[in-house]
């Protein structure tokens, strides 16, 4: 299972018991750089980026397809050159839970229209952008366990903070699922060895954030509301206060 084309430090142990903030969590998995784009942006390239700094460049963007339930998710199909780049662009969740009883477990993630949940919409606020940074660190975490899931390319920040997660494209496979031979993992194997192996804890794990690609195999993704363990301690109870102060 393990991912051997990744530049990601497979003998990495967290061992330190306290909590570290994203981006030195992030910087343990290898080094990554930030650029200006032309656009005025500002890109983090990730060590497991493996496409060129052009198509993180907004304006090169000619045709996008908006995707996404509780967060706004654009799929990047056509650059101005006319090639397809095979990225995905993920916003954090702006618009979180303000019900009394998910806040006091420490859960800041809204459940949707049908929940009935009150919800607050924050917009601009550094510790909600943050939420990117941290599903970064998460899908690198991923990968090195050798699960498969999303790669993790880029950070883009705009001018007013806003971030966005830039994530490869799985080639998913279209068709009867019966039509292509299952590799692996199922989702039971997938908790089962991030139970035993990691200090990541799996939110909304399910077959809708499990995707088959065209080899068979299975792909985590939309990894935003998992904890890291005890990192994202931290980050949650500001993120609740956060929530605590807005309208």
């Amino acid at each position: 299972m393990k991912e051997k084309d990744f530049n990601i430090k497979n003998s990495i142990e967290i061992t330190d018991l306290h909590s570290k903030g994203a981006w030195e969590v992030l910087g343990e998995y290898g080094v990554y750089k930030t650029y200006v784009l032309p656009s005025g942006e500002k890109a983090t390239i990730l060590p497991t980026c493996v496409v060129p700094i052009d198509y993180l460049n907004r304006d090169n963007w000619a045709k996008t397809n908006q995707m996404g339930k509780f967060r706004q998710v654009v799929a990047v199909q056509v650059l101005s050159d006319g090639v397809s780049p095979e990225i995905v662009v993920k916003s954090p969740e702006r618009v979180l839970t303000k019900e009394p009883r998910c806040l006091e477990k420490g859960y800041p993630f809204w459940g949707g229209d049908r929940s009935g949940q009150k919800y607050t919409y924050i917009v601009g606020n550094p510790v909600v952008e943050e939420q990117v940074v941290w599903e970064a660190a998460i899908l690198l975490e991923l990968l090195r366990l050798g699960i498969k899931a999303e790669r993790p390319l880029a950070i883009i920040e705009g001018i007013n903070g806003a971030r966005e997660l830039v994530v490869n494209k799985i080639p998913v496979h279209v068709g009867n699922p019966g039509s292509i031979k299952l590799r692996g993992p199922t989702e039971q194997e997938i908790r089962d060895h991030l139970k035993a192996n990691s200090p990541l804890v799996p939110d909304d794990l399910a077959p809708h954030n499990l995707l088959r690609d065209t080899n068979g195999y299975t792909h985590v993704i939309d990894v935003n509301r998992w904890a890291f363990l005890p990192h994202t301690d931290h980050f949650r109870k500001c993120l609740i206060e956060i929530i605590a102060q807005s309208d």
